[in-house]
């Protein structure tokens, strides 16, 4: 059972996923960036779609906490485990949940292996910084939408975040 719960386990666990995976991209052959299983998105794309949730989520972790309130409301329920987003997050998949058209890549090509790289790199920073912004007792309070998961506090989406990199690095791993 993997527990995290604090900003700096938050932090830590983003770190480490995000630091997995540029690895395996750097070390990945140009020619494999822009191919991919039949009928599946190719690494690119994969990269791209966490480009995409990224940005997403850094826009709502900037937003003002009167507009969140005002937006979304507040929590009024126990927060969810890390293991109970990832498995209710698995439950929407094997339903047939998918990536909305907004968070849907566009196709990229091998020439862009680099520039993705590195602006996975730069939105990742961005979130930390923008993590290490809030308080730990907002984490809880305040709420931001997901396409499959519905409202989720900011600690719930920021655990979802840290799944979200691993399901794309281990499918990632498997098939490229």
């Amino acid at each position: 059972m993997l527990i995290i719960k604090s900003k700096l386990d938050i932090i830590n666990n983003l770190n480490e996923r995000n630091l997995g995976l540029i690895n395996w991209l750097e070390n990945q052959k140009e020619e494999l960036f822009e191919k991919g299983p039949a009928g599946k998105w190719t690494t690119g794309e994969h990269i791209s779609h966490l480009i995409t949730s990224s940005k997403m989520l850094n826009q709502g972790l900037n937003m003002p906490k009167l507009v969140l309130k005002a937006t979304f409301g507040k929590n009024n329920r126990t927060e969810r485990t890390y293991e109970e987003i990832v498995k209710k997050y698995k439950e929407k998949l094997a339903a047939g949940g998918t990536a909305p058209n907004r968070f849907a890549p566009k196709p990229v090509s091998k020439n862009e292996k680099q520039k993705l790289i590195n602006l996975l790199q730069v939105e990742h920073q961005k979130m930390v910084d923008n993590i290490n912004k809030w308080k730990e007792a907002d984490m809880e309070v305040y709420l931001l939408p997901h396409p499959l998961l519905g409202k989720m506090t900011i600690r719930e989406m920021l655990l979802f975040t840290i799944y979200h990199i691993e399901h794309h690095f281990i499918n990632l791993k498997a098939n490229y």
